[in-house]
């Protein structure tokens, strides 16, 4: 790992004003009063180069949608374990469970393999060592099969598929999620710059859902959750995990330090931009308004990507499949920019159909109804065809707010340290012990 005299975890030793107005944040006012039976406080000493604050402990784990779509589930447990229903019944227990298919039968009643398990949600809880693995395959027998640590409640969604949810604790998830965010080549300090926003994310996901069935998804929807890895990476995430334990990136809010959607994605394309220009559920603060000069270009892989032409009817079939409205535009015949960014980034786009009609779409909008694949980034130029249309000079990988992956990386092979990092992508921020 590169070392420099940058390096080191100091998130209040940047100068004596700083500290000076860290001590002032004597809590951390984050809305997490959402533990089962309520968080209990408790006062401790800081360690030396970290500002004092009352520590918010017995925060609940994370709840991770990781199914509800599948009408049919691998499951193995590979100790004991216990299936009981929330009034604290015990439905199953064993010393094992081999491979079985979990299913939703005609009666709308869970089964595994061949065993009933009634109607109701159920939680299934690995006792000693056991383990969970699920398989997603939706062939006669597992594939893939991916680890799990905590425990799993298991319901029946609306559709009639069965819905899994796992329960782990924070830390965990912070350490599962790194090796599926990152590149294994990736820096040490990038691990850790990407530990605090990995957490700092999905805290700020459980203060804004407390009273949803869970917090965040398992995929790309929220942060990628694969479940426990092993090997090198796995070793490095749980270094970084561990060092930036309860760390998180709060702002100083006019009611005092709040927690922030720490955003992030895989290339920026030069420069990141405003949470606005992409969001309306996610307030722009001075850590999220963009405009952060990224060195991506420099090592990026994804920066710069492949002309995609599409024809126009896939376009718009595609277009209205996500938003139903625009199927009155008939065929988009023509795509413009109406709004950009001071450095030349679209924000909003005009949609014209075969008439005068034409609405207005912000481009992230339109790179996700399209594909995110498809189109990698909404920062792209485009021209129109008789049938198709082009798009070309397209620039970076992801929605480009917050912290810029690839960026991260080379400031990390620059000698610079997660903190230097995370504060370089979130301006003002302050970093700020949980717990």
């Amino acid at each position: 790992m590169r070392q420099s005299a940058h390096s080191g975890w100091h998130p209040t030793r940047e100068n004596a004003s700083q500290r000076r107005r860290s001590r002032r944040h004597i809590a951390i006012l984050v809305t997490l009063f959402i533990a089962s039976g309520g968080c209990q406080r408790q006062n401790r000493a800081a360690p030396a180069g970290e500002q004092e604050i009352q520590s918010l402990v017995n925060v609940r784990g994370v709840r991770v949608l990781l199914a509800d779509r599948s009408p049919a589930i691998h499951l193995r447990v590979t100790g004991p374990f216990t299936i009981g229903n929330l009034a604290g019944d015990t439905v199953v227990r064993g010393p094992r469970a081999d491979w079985a298919r979990l299913t939703v039968d005609g009666t709308r009643q869970l089964r595994l393999g061949n065993r009933p398990l009634g109607t109701g949600t159920l939680e299934l809880s690995p006792e000693r060592d056991g383990t969970i693995e699920l398989s997603f395959s939706q062939t006669a027998r597992p594939v893939s099969p991916r680890r799990y640590a905590g425990r799993l409640r298991i319901s029946i969604n609306a559709a009639g598929n069965p819905r899994i949810i796992n329960f782990v604790d924070i830390e965990t998830y912070v350490a599962c999620v790194l090796p599926a965010e990152l590149f294994p080549h990736f820096e040490q300090e990038a691990f850790r710059a990407q530990s605090v926003a990995v957490r700092t994310y999905v805290l700020y996901q459980m203060a804004q859902r407390a009273h949803s069935t869970h917090d965040v998804r398992a995929t790309e929807a929220s942060q990628v959750y694969p479940g426990i890895r092993t090997g090198a990476v796995a070793g490095r995430a749980r270094e970084a995990t561990q060092f930036t334990k309860g760390i998180v990136a709060t702002w100083t809010s006019p009611e005092g330090e709040r927690l922030f959607c720490t955003f992030y994605s895989a290339c920026c394309g030069g420069r990141t931009q405003d949470v606005a220009n992409c969001r309306t559920d996610v307030p722009s603060i001075p850590p999220l308004t963009g405009g952060v000069t990224c060195s991506c270009p420099k090592i990026a892989t994804s920066y710069a990507w492949k002309p995609v032409r599409m024809s126009k009817r896939e376009f718009t079939d595609r277009l209205v499949s996500r938003y139903p409205a625009m199927k009155g535009l008939g065929r988009i015949e023509d795509i413009q920019t109406v709004g950009r960014t001071s450095w030349g980034r679209p924000t909003v786009f005009r949609l014209s159909g075969g008439s005068v009609a034409h609405q207005d779409l912000k481009a992230e909008d339109l790179r996700l109804a399209i594909g995110s694949r498809t189109l990698r980034s909404s920062n792209f130029k485009t021209h129109a065809g008789r049938d198709d249309f082009e798009f070309f000079d397209g620039r970076g990988f992801g929605h480009g707010m917050g912290m810029c992956q690839w960026g991260m990386q080379e400031m990390a092979l620059s000698g610079r340290s997660a903190a230097a990092i995370l504060k370089h992508y979130y301006p003002t921020m302050n970093l700020t012990r949980a717990y």
